[in-house]
């Protein structure tokens, strides 16, 4: 299977990995009954990350729910089967059904939505060897900047979580060059911590983008301004021609788009950051 052709985001973090073994993060508002989850994770107890309906929605009568230790009573109280649960908690390392996995403490640092007392998590976990970072909700943290992977799925909505800068920032740790694929209204966010000759953007030729792109002072040459929809060998050799390390994407809603770019970028063992769309208040 192609490494990314095996993810599907169903909405902000509910998040679809398939193969041998099914994974499933924070399923919510999932439309059918697929019944294929063999491990279901769960990042905190917020009503879009547990949510009961949706994980029985999701599982096989003998999955394994991973939640933080913190979560265990709310999956009781909501008639979650404690034989299926597997408490974890923040900066260990764990095994299920052949998956390895480790967690990552996942909070505010100056918001009150995800304090880290609560001991919530995101999860670093390796299928057939890509290396992929579900953050959950998490501000641009010390131990977010710590993890290594082939692929991040970030919250960037600003609100509950890291914003579009704190996302560009933790983009800007990738060594090498950088391509944005995100548009250009959020380009002046990543021109302002990432260094000008590392940057190029991908935007599409309309005035609007080119002024934006001049207003956040874009070397010329580094501006790729055209209207897709691209195809998996145009962006394969667009990163071989640019030297690109690493690809920023945003969750379109359009998995076949998205797969576009982010299996040419996987084969050539380029860093791939997916930016999660702003998710609705259900604090």
């Amino acid at each position: 299977m192609d490494q990314l052709a095996r993810f599907s985001i169903n909405c902000h973090s509910s998040i679809r990995c398939g193969g041998d073994t099914v994974l499933w993060f924070d399923p919510y508002r999932v439309a059918a009954e697929p019944h294929d989850g063999d491990v279901i994770f769960v990042t905190h107890s917020h009503s879009d990350h547990l949510s009961p309906d949706d994980i029985r929605r999701v599982m096989k009568p003998d999955a394994v729910l991973v939640l933080p230790e913190s979560c265990r009573q709310a999956a009781l109280d909501a008639g979650l089967a404690a034989r299926q649960l597997m408490p974890v908690r923040p900066g260990a390392r764990y095994e299920v059904r052949g998956v390895t996995f480790e967690t990552v403490p996942a909070y505010n640092l100056n918001k009150k939505f995800h304090p880290r007392a609560n001991n919530w998590v995101g999860y670093v976990v390796t299928v057939d060897g890509l290396r992929f970072y579900v953050a959950g909700d998490t501000d641009d943290t010390p131990e977010a900047r710590a993890v290594r992977c082939d692929a991040a799925f970030l919250p960037a909505g600003g609100t509950y979580t890291m914003t579009a800068r704190e996302a560009a920032a933790l983009a800007a740790l990738c060594a090498g060059n950088i391509l944005l694929t995100t548009g250009s209204h959020t380009l002046s966010v990543y021109a302002k911590v990432i260094e000008p000759e590392r940057l190029f953007v991908r935007v599409l030729p309309t005035h609007q983008a080119l002024d934006l792109c001049a207003a956040a002072g874009m070397v010329q040459s580094h501006i790729i301004a055209m209207q897709g929809p691209f195809s998996r060998d145009f962006n394969a050799a667009l990163y071989d021609q640019l030297r690109i390390r690493t690809m920023v994407s945003k969750d379109s809603g359009q998995p076949g788009g998205v797969a576009d770019k982010v299996l040419p970028a996987l084969e050539r063992g380029i860093d791939v950051v997916m930016i999660e769309r702003p998710k609705e208040d259900k604090r």
